[in-house]
This record gives C-alpha cells, sequence and structure tokens, in this order.
C-alpha cells in the first residue's frame, strides 16, 4: 500500500516546482488525506495532458464507464481538473499548488489537524521550491494602469483590462488566509473571499461548491476594496491569466515565498518597479505600513527604499501622501512575457528541474 503513495509522490514531483520529499515520509500522509489507493493509482497513470476518458480507458486498459466515473469522482474531489471542450468533458492532473491544495481548501479548514500538518510542510518544503526554475508561478501587477509613469501596462498586466476581456468569473476564498484562520496562526483582518476564477476554472470550481459567479462590475469593486485593504494582486502566470488573487504578507504563500526565498523565478515576478522621489519625500512611512515585500523601512527614523525588495505592485504609489512614489516598467531587455497558459508555465517549471536537477 505504501508503494502507491510513494510513486504518486515521484508523480507530483515531477509536476510544475514539485512536491518534495522528506526525512520522515510526512508528505506521504498528507497524500493518503487527499487520495484513496485507487485515485492515486489513476492519478499515477494518466499524462499531464487533457485527456478524455476514453483516451484515459485506451491508455490505462480499463473500463471506459469505471473510468469516466471514476474521473468524475476524482474531479469532485479536487485531484484533477475537469473542463468541457466541443461538449466533451476532459480532464488533467493536477499539480498540489497551484492545484490540489487550492480546490480542497474548504474540506481542509474543516480539519484543522491535517491543517496544521499540512502548513508545516508547506511552509519547510514546498515553499522553497516556490522560486526553484526560471518560471514563476504568478506574476504581480499594479492595481492601476495609471500607477505607471511614462508608458503603458502590458496588456497582459492589466489588472482592469483581465478582468474586464473575461466571459466567466467566479469569486472564492483565499486558501491561504482561510489555512491559516482554521489552525489559529492568522494574524491579520483582510478580508478571506477575495480569490477570482476565470471562464473554465471558474466553472470548474462553481460545479465543484468552492466558488460562486460574480459579474464584471462586482469584481472591478472587489478588486478596488482589496487595493485599499493593502492586498498585492497576484495572477497566474499566462497571457491571459486563469486566476487573480489579493494576496497579503502574513499569510499568501505567493507573496511569504518571494519575501523570504531566492530562486530564479524571483528576477520574472514582476515587470515594474518603484520609484521614489528623494526631493519630495517627507519620512512620513505610510510606504512602509503598505508594503508586502520588505521594500520599505524605517530606519533611525528614516524612510529607506530598497530597490532590489519591490516588485512593483504599487500598493505605496496609491497612498503617498507627497506624491513620491510611482511605477516604471522595466528596461526592454528585462521585461518578461508570460507563457500562453498557465499549463504552459507549468510545462517550463518541469522543464527547468529537468535540466537543473539540483534545483
Amino acid at each position: 500500500m505504501e508503494d502507491i503513495y510513494i510513486k504518486l509522490r515521484e508523480k507530483l514531483d515531477g509536476l510544475s516546482f514539485g512536491y518534495p520529499k522528506t526525512e520522515n515520509g510526512e508528505e506521504l500522509e498528507i497524500l493518503k488525506w487527499f487520495f484513496d489507493p485507487e485515485d492515486a493509482e489513476l492519478f499515477i497513470e494518466m499524462e499531464d495532458r487533457f485527456q478524455t476518458p476514453a483516451e484515459v480507458a485506451s491508455q490505462t486498459g480499463r473500463d471506459p464507464v469505471l473510468v469516466a466515473n471514476r474521473l468524475e469522482v476524482m474531479a469532485q474531489k479536487g485531484l484533477v481538473f475537469r473542463r468541457k471542450d466541443d461538449d466533451e468533458t476532459q480532464y488533467r492532473i493536477l499539480p498540489m499548488v497551484h492545484g490540489i491544495y487550492e480546490a480542497n481548501d474548504k474540506r481542509i479548514n474543516l480539519d484543522p489537524a491535517f491543517g496544521r500538518k499540512f502548513a508545516k510542510y508547506f511552509g519547510k518544503y514546498m515553499m522553497k521550491a516556490w522560486n526553484s526554475t526560471d518560471t514563476p508561478l504568478f506574476r504581480t501587477i499594479p492595481i492601476d494602469n495609471e500607477l505607471v509613469s511614462g508608458s503603458e501596462v502590458l496588456p497582459y498586466d492589466d489588472a482592469a483590462a483581465i478582468i474586464k476581456s473575461k466571459k466567466k468569473i467566479a469569486l472564492t476564498d483565499c486558501a491561504c488566509r482561510g489555512l491559516m484562520e482554521s489552525i489559529g496562526k492568522r494574524t491579520c483582518n483582510h478580508p478571506i473571499e477575495t480569490c477570482l476564477m476565470f471562464d473554465e476554472v471558474a466553472d470548474y470550481y462553481v460545479k465543484n461548491g468552492n466558488a460562486r459567479y460574480v459579474s464584471t462590475e462586482e469584481t472591478l469593486g472587489f478588486l478596488k476594496r482589496n487595493e485599499e485593504a493593502g492586498l498585492v494582486i497576484n495572477v497566474a502566470n499566462s497571457v491571459n491569466p486563469e486566476v487573480m488573487c489579493s494576496c497579503c504578507s502574513c499569510c499568501c504563500g505567493v507573496n511569504v515565498a518571494v519575501k523570504y526565498f531566492e530562486g530564479p523565478s524571483r528576477t520574472y515576478q514582476s515587470n515594474y518597479k518603484c520609484q521614489k522621489d528623494e526631493d519630495l519625500c517627507i519620512g512620513c512611512g505610510a510606504c512602509v505600513e503598505r508594503c508586502a515585500f520588505g521594500a520599505n523601512k524605517m530606519i533611525d527614523e528614516k524612510q529607506v527604499f530598497k530597490k532590489e525588495r519591490c516588485y512593483g505592485c504599487g500598493l505605496c504609489v496609491t497612498t503617498c501622501p507627497a506624491g513620491a512614489r510611482s511605477l516604471a516598467r522595466k528596461p526592454e531587455g528585462e521585461l518578461y512575457a508570460p507563457p500562453n497558459s498557465l499549463y504552459s508555465a507549468y510545462n517550463g517549471m518541469k522543464r527547468y528541474r529537468r535540466e537543473n536537477p539540483s534545483s
């Protein structure tokens, strides 16, 4: 029985930025909470692409009806992704993050003992791996395209334009803040219901009972509220982002990993940097409270800006009373063009780790 979970760990470790092995096997205990042996076996046998039940049945030598039923059950459990394509249902295996964990957040939060176990593993092992490839999982974008001086926000970095381009939008809880709340370690009072899913991802979350559809107007209002609350806008790393999160600096894995852990992907986390006009700065410290990445600090009663810690979210710009802050787009040679889809980003992470096994 243990062998099936070892194989499952190896399968998951080959997806996106991985699922690291531990010294005491605690990652296997986590897998047993998510997967029963039958689910694990089918997950291991599936390819890392969208497949119909008939394709999976043919590939694995299983009964097509049983495979279709099992895949739908696994989709409802948040173990595989489900989408409709030309009236045909397709399924795809999910990485642990962004994937299985987020699709199971409500169930995890009902089991604080498991939540503590998962949070410990995530913080000690997975978060270190977050930036270990040259492809970011998420990208930080400015809340407002008017914040960038001298040039326009790139189309794939324009939060409002992204939202307006979507046919379907669903609102769901922040998995990170929900987890911290359930295990008694949440230190902020930011809203829980802040994460946005778009189009086929929205359908998946709503059908599984984990989200609700919202209008474009509502969504733009939520985005403004989140900015006022000091939350950083992070999007899935793709040209047309499938996910948009509003992240805090204390609970959310995206910001914490960028803040504390080195790695190649940190370079491509954002296409923007903050600029500070020293002559206009009055040293009030408003930017210190707003900065999620530790770029602004008060040292010896003086406000100090560390450019290398800035990820271009623009939160300090919107609340600077002296107008001393602005965002600037990075030089052309430093700009990062995201992959076509989040799945392309996953493949980029896999490629890098395969070519750099020590990372």
